[in-house]
């Protein structure tokens, strides 16, 4: 029976089906499941010296082992079973040896007993004989073909034989592992913990027969050992869509035709193109067939170099939809891009027909188009880099999630498969638990129905955080017949065991926070919000509850990997909790511990891929260059000013805002009545929440603060944490100079702060109306805007008090 894995329309009431058809608990006997529960250790050596009578093989099944010995002989090609082989293997070879490997060593733990690995001529009489790859096919014929890019694979079990094999070295591996699956075997992640193989007295298959290939063309994973990814099934056939484009024309090209390069407002610019001159199509072409002669490739990549700035010449922008990328308050140039990249895909596909052409929806291309088609060899990867990532893209109180779906939905509409390049964490700041349940249960389905054959996410180190959002992002794009709460079953079960009930509750809890939560903006900005102290506190109490459930060393210790990211997230959340209530003099010594923390945390548990250790980040983790980037200055700035006299207790967070404010807009004058403009709680609400998330413009703040003569020798200032955009500080109308630690001036504030100001000498009791100008002008992926830390006015002269 032919079985290509098809999405099915997302809906709640689907039934769950493995690969098969059959999950692991269908391919054991009802009594087999019942005896599997009492045997959860090995047998001991004197039981397995006398192995009982073993029963006849329940109806309709094959039995593989049991009672300490194995019935089973592998048969493999010689140069599979050779020792050691030959010829080193390599590529698909590689890892098909490995199968082979993983193979007899998973049947041997499950059966109590040794499997060998034999030829055909080295049979032995009375084992059943399980072939696999070219013994199989040698033994039942060359296998159906279903058109998933070479990933076809079969598995047999008849009363004498079983067989399990692909139309290629990779298929035949995801083969090995889609019988072990069967079997009840899982890598829940990586590293020792994360194996879980059943135990039990009989091991057995149900007969049948099926054919069957994977529901995508590619499933990856940035972060996780080889074994971890051969044996979760992943890879396949990768598409190609890096920052490509302009790579192809050579230095030569352009120094010889000036013309090509792009004009952004009267100036070329060092790499962009004229994208609508065909000589560029041709250009661009001939670089895609040279790469591909060198190093043939099933695909190439035609995406354009990162960034928003392209032409702005008549030629190209003539032939724009008039569409806008709100998120950007750019035009779409979706249909220019596509004039180009068609043109090349002509050219290339008279020297390669077989290669497909990857191209990132992403930024200013991710509207899909209006007037172009999309050529045949062309996939676009649809690249949401600008939408929420807490939400499910279903959620209609999600600002950017209805424009996804019609993205999604537009792109779908016009090509035959797509490539989605998801974004698995958050980004900017990695330390949250963060579970991705909801959001990846809905939207896994929700893309492959709407033709998503590449799953290419952008992954982190992060199995100690986002764990179930992982298992989720492994299984379902395999296969999309699967219940999304059917495969968290299978983990919470299967992982926790005794704490499974306490241990979900403890994920579906975070995950929560992160979906209920009405914030929508990136990073860390959102967590004064999201995680209040009373939330942090009950988390813990979940936390404790699963770790207390936990009854066998494994699983305390899966736990305990979760407890470390949520111990360290409690202090990361103590460091904003302490910043907000103006408790500053601790704070940089805490931020250089929780770093290192990180770090630590990071090289113990390097095996499972925790804690956003990367090489590329060398002795810093993902989650500290974060953190150093964004937060610590503010933090390491604010133990700085703890030490001068605090006129502001606690720090102010509560101001007046006004959007839509113009460089002639008076808003900073002393006597303007501000009484009808929007308070809001900077801790809390970011312009995303005040329904301004897309909004690039200016806008003002204003507060008021009561102030104390200054005594011989004193100047006071104000203190901006952070902020996210240009700024200028008023005090009763007059611009206040920015200055550096030393308290020297400086020409303009620094970029994000933290920055302090010189506020005018205070010759007696007033009032002062602070206005802080904020023109949030610069693209950042985050959301964000504003003002996104305290604001204090401190004094500076004599000992504080």
């Amino acid at each position: 029976m032919l079985a290509l894995v098809r999405p099915i329309r997302p809906s709640s009431g689907l039934l769950a089906a493995s690969s098969l058809c059959l999950l692991a608990g269908c391919l054991r006997h009802p009594s087999a499941q019942a005896d599997s529960k009492r045997a959860t250790a090995p047998l001991s050596a004197a039981a397995q010296s006398r192995p009982p009578a073993s029963p006849p093989p329940h109806a309709g099944f094959v039995r593989l082992g049991g009672s300490g010995e194995c019935s089973v002989q592998i048969v493999a090609e010689q140069e599979l079973v050779s020792r050691p082989p030959e010829k080193k293997p390599t590529g698909y070879q590689a890892r098909l040896r490995a199968s082979l490997l993983d193979l007899q060593k998973y049947l041997g733990m499950l059966a109590g007993g040794p499997c060998p690995i034999v030829t055909e001529g080295e049979k032995e009489q009375g084992r059943l004989p399980l072939y696999v790859g070219g013994a199989a096919a040698a033994h039942l014929g060359p296998i159906a073909q279903i058109p998933m890019a070479g990933q076809t694979l079969r598995v047999v079990v008849r009363k004498d034989s079983i067989a399990t094999y692909g139309d290629s070295e990779l298929a035949t591996s995801y083969a090995i592992y889609t019988l072990l699956d069967a079997l009840g075997c899982r890598w829940y992640m990586p590293g020792p913990w994360g194996e879980v193989v059943p135990r039990r007295p009989l091991v057995e298959l149900p007969l049948g027969d099926r054919t069957i290939a994977p529901s995508t063309r590619y499933r990856g994973l940035w972060y996780a050992d080889e074994d971890f990814k051969r044996r979760n099934r992943l890879g396949g056939q990768q598409l190609a869509a890096g920052h490509a484009l302009e790579t192809y024309v050579t230095a030569e090209q352009r120094s010889e035709h000036p013309e090509w390069r792009a004009s952004i407002n009267g100036k070329p610019h060092r790499s962009r193109l004229e994208w609508h001159l065909p000589q560029v199509a041709d250009a661009i072409a001939q670089g895609v067939v040279r790469a591909l002669d060198r190093r043939h490739s099933n695909s190439a990549s035609l995406s354009p170099g990162d960034g928003i700035e392209l032409s702005t010449s008549p030629g190209d922008t003539t032939l724009d939809s008039g569409d806008m990328v709100t998120a950007l308050g750019l035009p779409s140039a979706t249909d220019r891009f596509l004039v180009l990249a068609n043109r090349v895909a002509e050219r290339v596909a008279e020297r390669h027909p077989d290669v497909l052409l990857g191209a990132l929806a992403y930024s200013r291309t991710f509207l899909p188009p209006r007037r172009e088609a999309v050529h045949p060899h062309i996939t676009p990867v649809i690249a949401p880099i600008l939408t929420c990532r807490a939400h499910p893209l279903t959620d209609e109180a999600c600002p950017t999630a209805r424009a996804l779906r019609k993205a999604i939905e537009g792109w779908s509409e016009r090509t035959p498969r797509l490539g989605y390049y998801a974004y698995l964490y958050n980004l900017s700041e990695t330390s949250a638990p963060n579970p991705l349940i909801r959001r990846l249960s809905a939207e896994i389905p929700y893309l492959l129905w709407h033709k998503v054959v590449f799953w290419q996410p952008e992954t982190m180190p992060n199995f100690d955080t986002s764990l179930p959002g992982l298992w989720l992002s492994i299984r379902l794009p395999w296969d999309s017949r699967l219940e999304p709460a059917a495969v968290l079953d299978d983990l919470y079960r299967g992982f926790y065991g005794a704490a499974a009930a306490p241990a979900q509750a403890y994920w579906e809890y975070m995950d929560s926070l992160w979906v209920d939560t009405p914030e929508h903006v990136g990073g860390w900005r959102s967590y004064m919000r999201r995680f209040t102290r009373d939330r942090m506190a009950r988390a813990r109490v979940l936390m404790d509850a699963a770790l207390g459930a936990a009854n066998t060393i494994a699983q305390h210790a899966r736990l305990q990997l979760a407890d470390e990211a949520l111990r360290l997230f409690e202090r990361f959340m103590g460091m904003q909790q302490d910043l907000w209530a103006g408790r500053l003099a601790g704070l940089k010594t805490s931020a250089a511990r929780w770093k290192a923390l990180v770090a630590g945390l990071a090289v113990l548990r390097e095996s499972e891929f925790a804690f956003t250790g990367a090489r590329w980040t060398g002795t810093e983790t993902v989650s500290g260059r974060y953190f150093a980037q964004s937060i610590q200055p503010t933090l390491d700035d604010a133990s700085r000013i703890a030490r001068y006299r605090m006129l502001t207790k606690p720090p102010i967070r509560k101001l007046r805002i006004r959007f839509d404010v113009n460089d002639w807009d008076p808003c900073e004058a002393p006597g303007l009545d501000d009484s009808g403009w929007r308070e809001t709680d900077i801790a809390t609400e970011s312009w995303a929440t005040l329904d301004r998330g897309e909004y690039f413009g200016g806008a003002c703040y204003r507060t008021r603060v009561a102030l104390k003569p200054e005594r011989d020798g004193e100047s006071s200032y104000l203190w901006l944490g952070r902020y996210d955009g240009t700024v200028r500080v008023l005090a009763d109308g007059r611009e206040l100079v920015p200055v550096d630690a030393d308290r020297k001036r400086l020409r303009t504030p620094k970029a994000k702060g933290p920055q302090s100001f010189v506020l005018p000498p205070v010759k007696s009791a007033q009032t002062v109306v602070i206005a802080v100008r904020v023109r949030r002008s610069d693209l950042e992926e985050l959301g964000g805007g504003g003002l996104e830390a305290p604001v204090i006015v401190y004094r500076v002269g004599r000992a504080k008090r």
